[in-house]
């Protein structure tokens, strides 16, 4: 019945048992169904919003809860990242780094399972495997505990649809498949969000690390960039140093010592820079046909000569490769 006719209805109940005017009941009850017409338009229109929010989980309170805490896990990461910087705490700023790519692993497992249940549910070719394998959990946030539990249990209830065939599937679960398509769809787009925030902090973490790197060369080295020094090591000992690890480590800390005229101190501290940032490598002398040769540990070189069997591969033997551009932050 609509609102007119539940309107017409009380009008005349109310003239069969008032004695009263009908034109004066009639403004009364119209005044009346006025007031409640327009609560009942704006409940109707609060409704359809509150259902078509649920529906791509923007107004879902837990939905929500978990955007503000990854909010505030961006700017806690975005507030230690600075600090480090400003306070010159270079391993700090590394585990920085590091926790935050975990993050980015972790939401690239996450998009690449959701894609995969939502591409399943559109009817396209793509492959669901029912093992998807969980990222681990270990040592990791809160967050991450909940959005695995989620995922987990989409992954689990349409494993158990879809091991049916078409045919066999109930209508409880045509309707259930029907409902959690918009909330993947809303988590997928989430997710997305989530890794573009987290490449962006990535990338200004780097940033800061590769100016905090530049900042302790010009320490370490009397005023030079990573570039300035890197271009040294090679006019001295061209792209490569045939020596093994120790001696040309210490081949080039005796150079460094004594061309920029700096302290052993400085020269370790320096030699180190020099090879987290990929300026210095030492290339491991083994080739490709030797890969899965078993290998022996042996605690001095000068075991090698000592009942070594020459079928087992030894990879202790390499050079030292240099260059004048900076590879890693």
């Amino acid at each position: 019945m609509s609102l007119r006719e539940d309107m017409d209805k009380a009008i005349s109940e109310i003239i069969k048992e008032k004695d009263v005017e009908e034109d004066e009941v009639a403004a009364f009850v119209k005044d009346h169904f006025r007031k409640i017409f327009e609560h009942w338009k704006k409940t109707k229109t609060a409704v359809g919003e509150t259902h078509e929010g649920l529906e791509d989980g923007s107004s879902d309170p837990v939905k929500q809860k978990t955007k503000e805490k990854f909010a505030d896990r961006f700017i806690e990461h975005d507030k230690r990242i600075m600090e480090a910087y400003t306070q010159k705490e270079k391993r700090t700023l590394k585990k920085e780094l590091l926790r935050l790519e975990d993050d980015r692993v972790m939401t690239r497992g996450h998009l690449h399972r959701i894609e995969a249940l939502i591409e399943k549910l559109n009817g396209t070719d793509a492959t669901f495997l029912e093992q998807s394998p969980p990222i681990s959990l270990k040592d990791g946030h809160d967050l991450w505990f909940h959005l695995e539990t989620k995922l987990k249990e989409w992954e689990n209830r349409f494993a158990k649809i879809w091991a049916k065939k078409a045919d066999d599937h109930t209508d409880t679960e045509h309707e259930y498949a029907k409902k959690e398509l918009p909330l993947l769809k809303a988590e997928k787009r989430s997710i997305q969000m989530r890794l573009i925030n987290i490449e962006g902090i990535i990338a200004k973490a780097r940033l800061l690390a590769v100016n905090l790197n530049e900042d302790l060369c010009r320490k370490f080295s009397k005023g030079r960039t990573l570039a300035d020094t890197g271009e040294i090591l090679l006019q001295e000992f061209d792209h490569k140093l045939q020596e093994n690890h120790a001696k040309g480590r210490q081949t080039i800390r005796n150079f460094l010592e004594k061309h920029l005229n700096i302290s052993k101190t400085a020269s370790r501290d320096l030699f180190s820079l020099l090879e987290e940032t990929g300026i210095l490598f030492y290339r491991v002398d083994i080739t490709e046909d030797l890969k899965d040769a078993p290998l022996v540990y042996y605690p001095y070189e000068k075991d090698l000569g000592i009942g070594a069997d020459p079928g087992t591969l030894y990879p202790l033997t390499g050079w030292w490769e240099i260059s004048s551009q900076r590879l890693h932050s």
